[in-house]
């Protein structure tokens, strides 16, 4: 009991352990509040990650992946969007996520802003990366989107790559126009183009004056279905006063008319 004395209030019944008990409930209460909370921010990491994927693999499915692991048929079933309309309900952050990137890349039809890829749509690190890059390039839409040049930009970080390069040059020869200068002088990279089933007008103009004295390299292009015999004007003077290479060159372009 309180009892008031010289204008002071004393306390008579005083427990200490019940302050102790009250403040240990106290503790136990604010640690419960702590725990459920900790396992509502894990529930909604697990709804946020389950959204995910179940867009991942709607992605897939519309791009006609077979690789997809889902228990519910039923689910699979309902998902026969195609990949634009898939995409269009993509959230904004979502369309510049390097995973859903890839995935719609997959695609035999590609959205359009996949398939312009401008800079005001996609920000600059999704442009210059590697593998979304190397998608693109193999996407079998590359060519037919930049068969006249038109458009096609390798971004500079990746110009230094080789890897890349041969690809790209295989894929789109005629990229040789506005390659670095030290690809010019490199003879794999010169092969690579001779992959191609078309060859650019003028292609040896866009090498080196080394690449152009090689005899075995020169031989190799008039062996190309798409070359002309207007070409040995492309080559070194060297080879040009070759009577040997001129006529080796003919008979191998004879040999594949």
């Amino acid at each position: 009991m309180a009892t008031v004395a010289d204008g002071k209030t004393e306390y008579s019944n005083y427990h200490p352990s019940s302050i102790e008990k009250s403040e240990t409930r106290c503790q136990q209460i604010l640690e419960c509040r702590r725990q459920i909370k900790s396992w509502q921010d894990k529930l909604n990491r697990l709804l946020v990650e389950q959204e995910r994927y179940f867009k991942l693999a709607k992605l897939r499915c519309s791009a006609g992946s077979t690789d997809i692991h889902i228990q519910s048929t039923e689910s699979i079933l309902s998902w026969s969007a195609d990949t634009h309309s898939t995409w269009s309900n993509l959230s904004w952050s979502e369309k510049r996520d390097k995973e859903f990137i890839l995935v719609a890349l997959e695609s035999k039809e590609l959205p359009l802003e996949l398939k312009s890829f401008d800079e005001d749509v996609f920000p600059l690190h999704i442009r210059t990366d590697p593998e979304i890059f190397m998608a693109r390039v193999h996407h079998e839409s590359f060519e037919v989107a930049f068969r006249d040049y038109a458009g096609l930009v390798v971004p500079r970080t990746l110009c230094d790559d080789k890897n890349i390069m041969l690809e790209v040059v295989q894929r789109q020869p005629l990229v040789v126009k506005s390659m670095p200068d030290h690809w010019r002088d490199d003879r794999d990279i010169f092969r690579s183009v001779l992959k191609h089933q078309e060859l650019p007008s003028k292609m040896l103009q866009y090498f080196s004056k080394e690449i152009r004295s090689d005899a075995e390299l020169m031989l190799t292009i008039f062996r190309h279905q798409d070359s002309d015999l207007s070409w040995m004007g492309d080559c070194s003077e060297r080879l040009r006063d070759d009577k040997v290479f001129f006529i080796n060159a003919v008979d191998n372009f004879r040999s594949q008319i």
